[in-house]
C-alpha cells in the first residue's frame, strides 16, 4: 500500500481488495482509499467518488457493494461501478 491509513473498512469487490479509512469526525479532510489488484500485485488509488461516498460499514452481496451510511441517517447505499456513483436504496433507513 502506498500510504499509511487509519483502518476503517475493507471489502472484496470484483476480485479487488478495497480499503478505505472513511470519514472522521469534523470532516476536515477527504478520506483516503486504496485498491489492491492481486492479478497485477499492485495498489492503486481509489476513485474519489468511491471513497467519498463510502460513509459507513460495507457488505458485498451478489457482486454489489453496499454501505450503511452513518452520516445520512443510516440509509443503505449501493455503488454503481459503471457510473462511479452511489445510489440510495429505496426504503426505510437501517435501524441504528
Amino acid at each position: 500500500m502506498g500510504v499509511n491509513m487509519a483502518s476503517y473498512d475493507a471489502a472484496v469487490h470484483n476480485g479487488k481488495l478495497l480499503v478505505t479509512e472513511g470519514w472522521l469526525w469534523r470532516f476536515f479532510f477527504s478520506p483516503r482509499g486504496q485498491v489492491y489488484d492481486p492479478r497485477l500485485n499492485c495498489w492503486e488509488t481509489m476513485s474519489a467518488n468511491l471513497r467519498e461516498g463510502w460513509t459507513g460499514l460495507s457488505a458485498v452481496v451478489d457482486g454489489h457493494l453496499f454501505v450503511v451510511s452513518e452520516h445520512e441517517r443510516m440509509k443503505l447505499k449501493v455503488y454503481d461501478v459503471k457510473t462511479d456513483s452511489w445510489e440510495v436504496v429505496v426504503g426505510s433507513p437501517v435501524p441504528e
